[in-house]
């Protein structure tokens, strides 16, 4: 053997040498590759799978033969193809790294989320992609449901109907839900950051970050209080606050609060308080109503009589005028707090409506520095009202103009028969009404006030309490009729009203001669029943000076025996007159029901000064045929005699 062929046998062993080297380190590597917990595969440009380890196959359940040469886009839930390609499109561009999650389907169809980690490599001689996979379906489980926990978690406190902030050391909301967004009639962007105290008025202000602040130290608090917030458009929102500290997994401590928006909570119970006063004071009412009545009907009845004995240009004639007029004030007093109370509908009459326009605005008027100017037609149509009720509508009108003419000024009241058009029918149900205008020019009427001013309890007084126009219109309203306000800030207001024209004609009146009484119901037999020792004695004076037999009882059932025998003896009663409340005893409700039963033909007259009960507005509905309203005058109680003798 030469020492070229020496040469050759000694390069030959270490090429074997080298590739048992390179064999073992294959099979290092092979080893390690397969047996590590990670995925490996080689993709080419196109996507094809030219390599896979052990944990790549195991992922996917298959073996090498179902995985080589395949498109990757076979194992991949379709939705992430356009993904896949995005990625593989930038590795090629940038020579770089790229990461994303993918959802893999196994050949079993069973899905596994990976986490796949993109490099180029070279491989076999060619630019391809080394894939790095790791199984994370557990975490990306509990990462879905955590997320699905917090949108659950914000979708219900988002459609919560109380507000829920939190807020920091620093007095900053870091987080608001929808319905506090709601609440303050802000937009989040607006809420987030901002100090807790710019939404909260300056009256409460120092109160609740007092409380805030003593929380926060760990002092013992409430953990339920009111306090009111300013909305960003100004308007004001009474809020009911539960508030308590938390801590967050960084170890700030944080206030967490509930605010409930309790504003017309607040304002109905207040309302609801406010009712049960006025009806308190309208229980109280009636019975002082029905007492005073009672004293104003000696009064006036006795006023009526003397006027008889008195020519109408004597000047003691208009002497007592006024003291009538006076006391038929004094009567629409009593009837005012009546109107809120149950009941409250107006007991009506045919009127002058003329005549009560000029005795309502000059009486309220009197010791005023306004004067009244009057533009009445002479042929206007009277109206069915309740004289009581329409003078306390004048009264709080007037009163009202006053108060806005505080240097004095003139108002005007126009009075018109009006007869609705076809295009104000949808206003208007009556074919004939009275139309009154008042106008004053005071101060006027704000613009953001005049939707309001009909409204129970809004005044814009200090001292006032919001009654007085709400009357007007419920009293306009029990009528049938309509009342409108038109007015301008500094340029004065204009009320109109429009009130059902009566179906009896002017001059009806058949009780009036010359201002003397004449005698229809002569030699009438009526029935009186009244508990009051003083109305029964000026009824008995008046029925006689009408020529009229008079029979007194206090009760109902007096009244009911005295019925029965005056019948068997052949002298029965052409009508009887009862008092509709007596005290301790029966009244005209309950005895007029019993008279009908035995007596069906029965002609009764309920009266009473407490005329808010509906069987006075009412009073066809329970047996009797007429009413007459506490006090009245002599005149008035002829009228009412003669309309139910003489129908």
């Amino acid at each position: 053997m030469n020492d070229k062929d020496k040469k050759t046998d000694s390069e030959i062993e270490i090429l074997k040498k080298r590739m048992k080297e390179l064999e073992e380190r294959e099979h290092f590597y092979n080893n390690l590759i397969n047996n590590v917990d990670t995925g490996m595969a080689v993709l080419d440009y196109n996507g094809t799978v030219v390599f896979a380890n052990s944990y790549a196959l195991r992922l996917l359940e298959a073996t090498s033969d179902e995985i080589i040469g395949k498109d990757v886009r076979n194992f991949l839930d379709p939705s992430f193809h356009t993904l896949l390609e995005q990625d593989i499109g930038i590795i090629i561009k940038t020579r770089g790294k790229q990461n994303n999650y993918y959802i893999l389907k196994d050949l079993k169809g069973k899905e596994k989320w990976i986490d796949a980690y993109g490099n180029e490599i070279m491989y076999k001689g060619s630019p391809a992609i080394l894939v790095v996979l790791r199984d994370v379906t557990i975490r990306k489980k509990i990462e879905n449901a955590l997320e699905e926990s917090h949108e659950l978690f914000k979708t219900v406190v988002d459609i919560a109907h109380e507000g829920l902030i939190m807020i920091n050391r620093n007095y900053q909301i870091v987080y608001a839900n929808s319905e506090t967004c709601r609440i303050l009639n802000t937009p989040p962007g607006e809420i987030i950051g901002h100090d807790f105290r710019e939404f909260i008025t300056p009256n409460d202000r120092d109160m609740v970050a007092n409380i805030y602040r003593r929380r926060q130290k760990g002092d013992d608090v409430p953990t339920n209080y009111e306090m009111t917030i300013l909305r960003k458009d100004g308007i004001e929102r009474r809020i009911e606050l539960s508030a308590s500290t938390i801590q967050n997994t960084q170890g700030d401590l944080l206030t967490a609060a509930q605010m409930l928006d309790v504003t017309e909570k607040r304002m109905l119970e207040e309302e609801l308080l406010n009712m049960r006063k006025l009806e308190s004071v309208g229980i109280l009412a009636g019975g002082i109503a029905h007492d005073f009545n009672n004293i104003l009907n000696a009064i006036l009845g006795n006023l009526s009589l003397l006027k008889l004995n008195l020519k109408e240009g004597d000047d003691n004639y208009s002497l007592l005028i006024e003291a009538e007029k006076a006391i038929l004030r004094a009567r629409g007093l009593t009837n005012q707090l009546l109107t809120f109370s149950k009941g409250g509908a107006p007991v009506k009459k045919a009127l002058d409506i003329g005549r009560v326009l000029h005795d309502g605005v000059n009486f309220s008027l009197t010791g005023s520095n306004v004067k009244s100017r009057f533009y009445i037609n002479e042929d206007l149509w009277f109206a069915d009202i309740d004289e009581g009720q329409i003078y306390q509508v004048i009264n709080n009108i007037i009163l009202n103009a006053k108060q806005a003419m505080p240097e004095g000024g003139y108002i005007d009241v126009h009075a018109a028969n009006f007869e609705p058009g076809m295009r104000d029918k949808k206003y208007f149900r009556h074919r004939r009404y009275i139309v009154i205008k008042i106008q004053d020019n005071g101060t006027g009427i704000l613009p953001e006030h005049l939707s309001r001013i009909f409204d129970p309890y809004f005044s814009t007084k200090e001292e006032g309490q919001g009654l007085g126009l709400a009357s007007v219109y419920s009293i306009i309203k029990r009528h049938g009729g309509r009342i409108t306000v038109d007015s301008e800030s500094g340029e004065g207001s204009l009320f109109t009203i429009f009130l059902p024209a009566s179906k009896h004609q002017k001059g009806a009146n058949h009780c009036l001669n010359d201002s003397h009484i004449v005698y229809p119901v002569n030699k009438c037999n009526v029935l009186f029943m009244d508990d009051d020792e003083m109305v029964r004695s000026i009824a008995e004076k008046m029925l006689k000076r009408l020529g009229c037999s008079v029979t007194m009882v206090q009760e109902g059932r007096e009244a009911i025996i005295a019925y029965s025998d005056y019948l068997e003896k052949g002298t029965p009663f052409d009508v009887v007159i009862m008092d509709l409340t007596i005290p301790g005893g029966m009244g005209g409700k309950e005895t007029i029901s019993l008279l009908q039963k035995k007596h069906p033909q029965v002609k009764a007259i309920v009266s009473s000064g407490y005329s808010n009960d509906p069987v006075m507005s009412q009073y066809r509905d329970y047996g009797f045929s007429d009413v007459i309203t506490k006090p009245f005058k002599i005149e008035e109680l002829c009228e009412v005699l003669s309309r139910v003798i003489q129908p």
